[in-house]
Order: C-alpha cells, then structure tokens, then sequence
C-alpha cells in the first residue's frame, strides 16, 4: 500500500470536495423539513453511486447507507446531512442555504455540521476504490437526517440492519474525543391562570427555533397599565438593550438580540431568553402561567449555566482519572401563548449525572412553581476505552499527518457516537480553533477539510486492510 499515493489523491480532490460541499449546502435540509431533507439525503446517495458505490436507505427513506469492501468487521463512519436552523437571518454575511466558497473558507449552514465532514468521508472511501486497496473489511459510511433532533432515522436503522463494530463520527473536534457528555431535553409546561391586577400582562413570548441552540433573538408583546406607560419604561428598555415598538392597539413589542452558539457551551454565546427575562421581571407580571415562567428563570437558570441552585453541580470534574467536565443546564426555547408557557431546558449531563437525578433535581422546585415536566430526549454520557486497537491506529495517523501529539479529549455536544458500540468523535477541527458550528455564519475552512479528509483516509486504509480484529 502506497499510503504517500492516498494522500495526494485526496489533495488532488481538492476542487471536486468544494464543489459537492457547496451542492450538499445547497439544501435547506432543517430536520423538521422532512421533504428537503430527503431531496437532500437522496442527492448525497445518489453523488456516492455515480463513485461507483453500493448504497441502500432504510424503508422510510430517513438514512442511507454507502458501502465497500468486505469482511468479518465492519467499519462505521456516522454522518448526517439535516442541519439546525439558520437562525437570525440578517446576521449572516451569505444566504444560510447557498455555499460559498470564498477562497479560504466555505460558507452556509451545515458547512462545519455535518455536510463538509459527510463529503470528506466520502472522499476518503472514495481514496481507498479509485487507488483499489485490497479491504478486509467492511466500510459504511451511515448518513442520517434526523440527528439534530430525535434520532428516529437511528432508531429505524438499528431495526433493520446490523451495526458497525467499531468506528467514527466526523462531527466534533481533533484529537479523538473518547468521552462524550449526555445529552437531555426536558419540557416544561406552565399552566397557571390566575388573574388579578397587575402592571404588565404578557401576551406573548417566542425565542428559539431549535433545542440544542442558544437562541440569539427573543420577542414578546406586553400590555402595560396606563401609569407605566412612557419614558421611564422606555429608558429602562433601553439599559436592558431591549428594542422597543408600539402598536397601533397600545400594546408594546419587545425584541431583544443576544449572540446564538451550540447549547453545549453556552458561555460561548448571550441568551436571548435571558436577556428578555432579565427586563421582564423588574416589573409586576399578571400572576399567571407566564409571570411562573419568568419567575423560575430568573431564580434557577440566570448566570448559571451548572444547575447549582437545582443540586446537581458537582465540584470534582474528574471521573476515573478522566475530566468529564460539569452538568450544563440551560434554556434554548419559549414560547408563552394565552393558555400556558412552554420552556424547553438543554441538559447536557457530566460522567456519573443520571436522568433520574437531574428530573428529582428539577422536581424539587414544583411546590414553588406550578409546572408539569416531560424528557423529550435524553442519552447517556458516553466513554470508548483508549486502549482498543481502532483508537490506537486512530491515534498514530492523527499524529502523523497533524504533527500534534494525540490527547483524548471530552466532547461538549453530543453527537451519533452515542448510537453504535465502539464509536467515537474525531474531527474534522481542532480542538483549540474556533467552532462555527450551530452559528450564525457558519464556515469551515478548506484546509481544516483536506487534512481532515487525509486523516480519514489513512486510517481507513490502515484499519480496513488488516486481517485481525480492531474492535
């Protein structure tokens, strides 16, 4: 095997890798639209036949499946195609939806999470046909849709298929991230209808367009008494960075701007729902289901990302000699309608936190807040052994084409890792540069994806080609 070969074919693919980044970008494909996500996923299959793979999808048409190679083992490299929402529009420098290549980076949602990655898997399999390498394994390149939500498309594919023994994910940070913190959804529901008479009633409250974001817009309606109208509300609006309009009905719209990021990491961005809740609650609210909401966020979740008025901080942030980081607690979405208040909290759970902790955490507080809870989602942290021979092989390929030793890192976010045994994240960026992902203006840069994509190649060349076992 001519492993100097592989690599200058894969720099050699350097226009053809752009071109498909910007074709798969071309597509709309939020997860919750269904039909753009498939035109997506069907393009993406049908890009990987015209290579001359072997592709199948799930009956629903909500995965497919790109293959090579044979053998006892089988390689998994987990990739999806649906993307978050692109969020406040007016804040990107180029259409979300139209790749851009500007000579450095490419740009458009999904261009770092997860479209660029998909492609330079692709590419890397691609290496290993057109150089025909003699496989003793299996290689799938798995493609999801539903992985910024719900994991449906996973949980369909886990029903009609066999998985991979061991593999990756393209869809976090170099090094390899052998530990993964969980991950949780849980809805609130506020429903309290008491009335009486109050400054400030809010008719309405809506920031967030997707869970696993920190919301970068919040918008309310408010009623105010006639005595708080006018300056004073106005200059107070205006220390809190609050954008006020009035309506032709007396009613007044607030907007507020904050700076979206993965709800992971949260100190990395500035909450909209918090920046809102922040002015809202200097005033007497109606007693109702959103006055509760308002309440509950100002006391538990403001400026505090780790749930340390709930009880579920830990001090320690080691586990097994491993970090593992703290629990991250925060709110990603609101929506306050006439009947009731909806609030969804973004967990993303430490080594050792369990869901039946971090619900008798949030329990705790219903006596002083009337809510009715529900986990829309939740996955367990996860830890792959650094001693497995994949991760060994892993380790030795990063080193040589990054020139930086391997240091096993924790992953923030969550990510398909958590879907198949033996999986880890791993790449396409380094850890220490700057993360767009789930960002206004998303990007990646065309070296980060070359060198990524050299990275995948040589491993898979390396761990395919071999008799024995690498699980």
């Amino acid at each position: 095997m001519n492993e100097q070969s592989l690599l200058e074919y894969v720099e050699s693919s350097k226009e053809a890798i752009i071109n498909d980044c910007i074709k798969i970008i071309n597509f709309p494909s939020v997860s919750h639209r269904i039909e753009d996500v498939t035109k997506c996923l069907k393009t993406f299959i049908a890009m990987a036949e015209s290579y001359g793979f072997k592709t199948f999808m799930t009956p629903k048409e909500d995965l497919g499946v790109i293959e090579m190679g044979q053998g006892d083992e089988t390689i998994g490299i987990l990739v999806h195609v649906d993307v978050v929402d692109a969020g406040d529009t007016a804040k990107w420098k180029t259409n979300p939806f139209e790749g851009v290549y500007d000579g450095e980076n490419i740009w458009g949602r999904g261009a770092e999470d997860d479209k660029g990655p998909a492609v330079i898997a692709l590419y890397a399999m691609k290496a290993l046909k057109d150089m025909n390498l003699p496989l003793k394994k299996k290689i799938q390149l798995i493609v999801g849709t539903q992985e910024e939500v719900n994991w449906t498309d996973m949980e369909n594919y886990t029903q009609h298929y066999k998985l991979p023994d061991f593999g990756f994910t393209p869809d976090g940070s170099f090094p390899i991230e052998n530990r993964e913190k969980g991950y949780a959804d849980i809805l609130m529901t506020f429903t309290s209808e008491e009335r009486s008479n109050s400054k400030m009633i809010i008719k309405s409250l809506v920031s967030g367009d997707s869970v696993n974001s920190i919301p970068s817009h919040a918008e309310a309606e408010i009623e105010m008494a006639l005595k708080d109208e006018g300056e004073d509300f106005l200059q107070e609006a205006q220390k809190h960075h609050i954008h006020v309009k009035r309506k032709e009905n007396g009613n007044y719209i607030l907007s507020a701007d904050g700076i979206t990021t993965h709800s992971s990491r949260p100190e990395k961005g500035i909450n909209a729902i918090l920046l809102m809740n922040d002015f809202l609650c200097n005033y007497r609210i109606r007693p109702d289901h959103a006055q509760q909401a308002i309440q509950f966020i100002q006391y538990y979740l403001k400026d505090d990302f780790y749930g340390k008025k709930f009880g579920i901080y830990r001090e320690d942030p080691y586990e097994y000699g491993e970090y593992m980081d703290y629990t991250t607690i925060v709110p990603t979405m609101i929506r306050i309608q006439e009947k009731q208040t909806q609030l969804n909290l973004n967990a993303r759970t430490r080594y050792g936190t369990t869901l039946s902790q971090l619900q008798e955490s949030i329990d705790k507080v219903k006596g002083t807040f009337s809510f009715r809870t529900e986990v829309l989602g939740y996955l367990e942290p996860l830890y792959v052994n650094k001693d497995k021979k994949f991760i060994r092989i892993m380790s030795e390929v990063y080193e040589e084409i990054s020139g930086q030793k391997n240091e096993f890192q924790l992953a923030y976010g969550t990510s398909y890792a958590k879907a198949m045994p033996n999986t880890v994240c791993f790449g396409p960026v380094y850890h220490n540069h700057e993360d767009f992902a789930h960002q206004e203006n998303e990007r990646i840069s065309v070296d980060t994806l070359i060198t990524a994509a050299k990275i995948y190649t040589l491993f898979l060349a390396r761990t395919a080609t071999l008799e024995e076992k690498c699980r």
